[in-house]
């Protein structure tokens, strides 16, 4: 499979440009995106310079709108890219305590997703996969493809956890 990068920097940026100066929400967002993408690029320094806006933006919505679990998640995922460790496990920890799944069966799970990616991106395998294992059996909505097999394998977000046979397991496919 071939990652185009440049071709979704490119795009990234161009979303960017036409965002107006009053969508903080969705800038941040796009931000966070960016710098993802460039990360795997591996363009560490602007990936760096991103999520630092991406941070700024998301604070400013979190001030507006603070009992937002979406948003204290987002931040987490910043702050995991920006290498705040702890920040962003407790901040993922505290997203998923505010709306667990049996609150919010759709979101609850989303939102325990968010911190299965900030633990994967921080190294912290047992966790993540643990995360996953339950993700991999519970439906729910998502901002993007839920945990499949699928997905697993295809995206760059779970890298971190190739090679390890409890994650290898979890990227097979499942007969029907």
């Amino acid at each position: 499979m071939q990652h185009r990068y440049p071709a979704a920097i490119e795009l990234l940026q161009s979303c960017l440009a036409k965002l107006k100066a009053a969508q903080v929400l969705d800038r941040g967002q796009a931000l966070f995106a960016l710098g993802e993408v460039q990360r795997f690029a591996g363009d560490a320094a602007t990936a760096k310079a991103s999520y630092s806006q991406a941070r700024e933006l998301l604070e400013a919505s979190l001030r507006e709108q603070p009992d937002n679990a979406f948003l204290v998640s987002g931040i987490a995922a910043v702050d995991a890219g920006l290498g705040n460790r702890y920040v962003a496990i407790r901040e993922a920890g505290h997203a998923m305590e505010s709306l667990p799944a049996s609150k919010d069966a759709l979101i609850g799970p989303a939102l325990e997703e968010q911190k299965a990616r900030v633990l994967a991106r921080l190294g912290e395998k047992d966790g993540a996969i643990a995360s996953l294992q339950h993700l991999s059996t519970t439906p729910y909505g998502t901002q993007g493809p839920p945990i499949t097999p699928a997905v697993l394998r295809l995206d760059p977000s779970w890298d971190p956890l190739r090679g390890d046979p409890r994650f290898e397991k979890l990227c097979e496919e499942k007969p029907k």
